[in-house]
């Protein structure tokens, strides 16, 4: 029997995002960590409260993001996203005062980057169906909770993304080993979903757990390194392909090349993956 399977880009198998919130100055020491080890994610910013000058931190202190701090962060592999503008708890607020949140930090968070951005962290992870329904309406095409499901599925509900886990969790290692074996017998991709807040490393003395999670989990060629835009975008263009009766032909509407694989369920060693380019048809090969 043959399955027919998603991959990520140039065929991998699994991915690893990170998210982290509040626009903090110990942003620019993670980011700088993560781009050690290859590792990228989202930063997820409260627009209204970014400072105007630079402050100098003593450890164990911290302080809000200019917007030019901002940017070093993001540099050209980082995502920014939105956290609201002033971080209220967003499932608490009637819908007309969620728009004026929401696109007042994504207008600033535009200005500040020259982009178009759409992603969005729920503060506090407050949120109901009307507040969802705003998302929509103003951009967003995910917006993140603090779910911690332990697990690697990739999302079904982008406006309620789960998570994989905190970094405080205290089996993170040991999922971040369960998440580097190779995918299951039924082949699906994995998908590793860490959160937080930077300057929780301050705080706590911690930042020993990025100096041990970070090169375990990166350097990796069968792994995706991406930010949640990236990883919302692919997903979704890889569920908008087209199929012909039989699935012997596949045309991909969307702008972003795709790839797939048949597994034979019977013969897990027979598997042929192949490349659906933007806007092309393609004949899907057989497995022999």
């Amino acid at each position: 029997m043959k399955h027919l399977l998603m991959r990520f880009p140039g065929g991998r198998t699994h991915a690893v995002t990170l998210s982290y919130d509040d626009s903090i100055t110990c942003d620019l020491k993670l980011a700088d960590m993560m781009r050690r080890y290859g590792v990228r994610g989202t930063f997820n910013i409260i627009s209204g409260r970014l400072a105007k000058e630079e402050r100098e931190c003593a450890p164990g202190t911290w302080a809000s993001l200019t917007p030019k701090q901002c940017l070093e962060v993001m540099g050209d592999d980082m995502e920014l996203a939105m956290h609201s503008y002033t971080h209220p708890m967003l499932g608490k607020m009637p819908p007309a005062e969620v728009m004026r949140e929401v696109l007042a930090d994504k207008e600033m968070l535009e200005r500040i980057t020259g982009q178009v951005i759409r992603g969005l962290a729920y503060p506090y992870s407050s949120y109901n169906d009307e507040t969802v329904q705003v998302l929509k309406e103003c951009g967003v095409s995910y917006a993140r909770t603090v779910q911690d499901t332990r697990r690697f599925d990739v999302p079904k509900d982008w406006m309620r993304m789960p998570t994989t886990c905190h970094h405080k969790d205290p089996q993170l290692m040991a999922l971040a080993e369960a998440f580097l074996k190779p995918v299951g017998r039924y082949g699906d991709c994995k998908l590793f979903y860490l959160w937080g807040h930077s300057y929780e490393f301050e705080k706590d003395r911690n930042w020993h757990i990025m100096e041990e999670f970070l090169p375990f989990i990166g350097g990796h060629d069968y792994v995706w390194y991406a930010t949640n835009i990236e990883i919302c975008d692919y997903v979704e263009a890889y569920r908008r392909l087209q199929w012909s009766v039989g699935r012997t032909m596949v045309y991909n509407p969307s702008a972003i090349d795709v790839d797939a694989c048949w597994h034979d369920l019977d013969h897990p060693e027979r598997s042929v993956h192949f490349h659906i380019p933007a806007g092309q048809t393609v004949k899907v090969p057989v497995v022999e």
